[in-house]
């Protein structure tokens, strides 16, 4: 059973590829290509299902229709020790938005200030980074 499975993956990662000699796309000026939560030092540790508020508690991710099959292959956000914006993560591409919480709560709620969750949902709106998962945390 695994044999197919493999098949399968590794067709979809050909069928994603580039065309040989193709440009990479670049994303618009004011485009936002992801996200990164930087929980560095609120000893948040990586989970199957981030949750992310504002600070009056709102979810900031309920509602966002995302794939199952996508979050059960790459998982809602990717987990990184380290980052540098000047070697983008092909998760969140080259213009992220980069945030850092405020706190956490209730053990694994992010919390993020009022002004950068209506960062983050102007972004969403715009650009469907939530969306389309373009998700990394810096933990």
């Amino acid at each position: 059973m695994r044999a197919p499975f493999l098949i399968l993956a590794l067709a979809g990662a050909c069928m994603l590829a580039p065309a040989a000699g193709a440009e990479p796309t670049k994303p618009a000026a004011d485009e936002v290509t992801g996200l990164v939560l930087d929980t560095r030092g609120l000893n948040y540790e990586p989970r199957m299902s981030p949750r992310v508020y504002d600070d009056s508690a709102h979810d900031l991710l309920a509602g966002v229709p995302f794939d199952p099959d996508k979050v059960m292959n790459e998982g809602v956000a990717r987990w990184v020790r380290a980052y540098d914006p000047e070697d983008p993560n092909p998760r969140t591409g080259s213009r992220p938005l980069i945030l850092k919480p405020l706190r956490i709560e209730g053990g694994d709620r992010l919390v993020l200030s009022g002004a950068d969750a209506a960062k983050l949902k102007a972004a969403n709106s715009k650009d469907k980074i939530l969306d389309r998962m373009r998700i990394l945390i810096i933990y």
